[in-house]
Parts: C-alpha cells; structure tokens; sequence
C-alpha cells in the first residue's frame, strides 16, 4: 500500500520548518560527501566524523552547527548549536562597555538572554525596536526582544529568520551542492 505525504498546512503562527535545522547535500566528491557516506554506513549510525565538518560550516556562516541526523540520499540535518551560540552572545554582550549585568535564559526552547544596561546610557534611551535593530546589527543575527518588568531586556534569536539566513549563507559554500530548511510534513493516511 502506498503512503502519500503531503506538506501539512499550518497555522499561521507556526513555521513551516524546524527552526534552527537545515538539510544539506554536499558535492560529490568533497570531503564533507566522504564523511556522510562514511557517517551512513556505520551501523550503529555515528555522526561523530560529522563534527569538524560542521564546524567548519559554521565558521564559515557565522553560526555554529552540529550534525544531527542523515536522511535517505546521503543528507546531513544540521543544527544551530544553540549552546554554543547563546555562550557566544553572552561573552559578546558582556564586552560591551554600558552592559550592567547579561545571562542566559535556562530552560528554554530558544536562545534567550536577560540584558541589564546602565543607567543613564544610551541604550536606555533608545527604544525597545531601536535597541534590538541596533543590537542586530553589531551581532549579526535576527533577533527578537521585549522589555521586562524590572527594565531588563529579554534578548532572543529569531531561530526561524535564522535558518532563512542559513539557507543562503550556506548556498555560498562551495562544497554544499544543495541547502533547504527542515521543512515539516504530515502523513495522510487513505
């Protein structure tokens, strides 16, 4: 019997992806191809030699990666090291001269940080929309942020127009044949 797959229509609140995933095929031939045929013939399945090779595709787009999963045709899920990427934005903010106190948000499913900036600076007179544009602009990532009760601000990584942005930094990489967010698909039975 055959099982048709359709795309699922979704609500408009929800993205059609898997934020912070992308699938990505690699030039037959590169090294990155080499390792996911190697990755997909251990049984069981070990991404481990996957590593190096999305690390490099992450300093190479700015965003740091880890490999997740192989799918049929030899294609390599990756994901945003949200970890990683949330330790990397605490150190950044933290250099900031007029940053009071920042931390990372735990338990949550995105990347969040709580901002205190001093009083009397310019970030405290800039309003919330101006502060995130600007704090987007010096850290290169989408962002999100909401002014809390305590004057602090909640500082998120918009994880859906960052797997966008990784689609195309990643299309640039001359060894990546083929790039395409995670895209989220229902079955229907008849």
């Amino acid at each position: 019997m055959m099982v048709p797959v359709m795309a699922a229509t979704l609500s408009a609140q929800s993205p059609r992806f898997v934020p912070g995933e992308v699938i990505a095929k690699f030039v037959p031939g590169s090294e990155a191809s080499a390792a996911v045929a190697r990755a997909a013939e251990r049984e069981p399945l070990d991404l481990t030699g996957l590593e190096p090779i999305a690390h490099r595709l992450g300093e190479a787009v700015g965003v740091p990666l880890r490999p997740v999963r192989l799918n049929s045709g030899y294609f390599c899920v990756l994901s945003v090291d949200a970890r990683q990427l949330g330790e990397r934005l605490l150190r950044r903010l933290e250099s900031r001269q007029r940053v009071e106190r920042v931390e990372l948000v735990p338990d949550t499913a995105a990347i969040t940080l709580s901002v205190a900036f001093s009083a009397g600076g310019e970030e405290s007179r800039m309003g919330p929309a101006r502060l995130v544009a600007s704090l987007e602009r010096e850290l290169g990532l989408p962002l999100k942020g909401e002014v809390l009760r305590n004057g602090r601000l909640a500082l998120q990584v918009n994880l859906e127009a960052l797997t966008l942005s990784l689609v195309e930094r990643l299309k640039a990489l001359p060894d990546v044949e083929s790039v395409q967010p995670n895209f989220l698909l229902k079955r229907f039975m008849r």
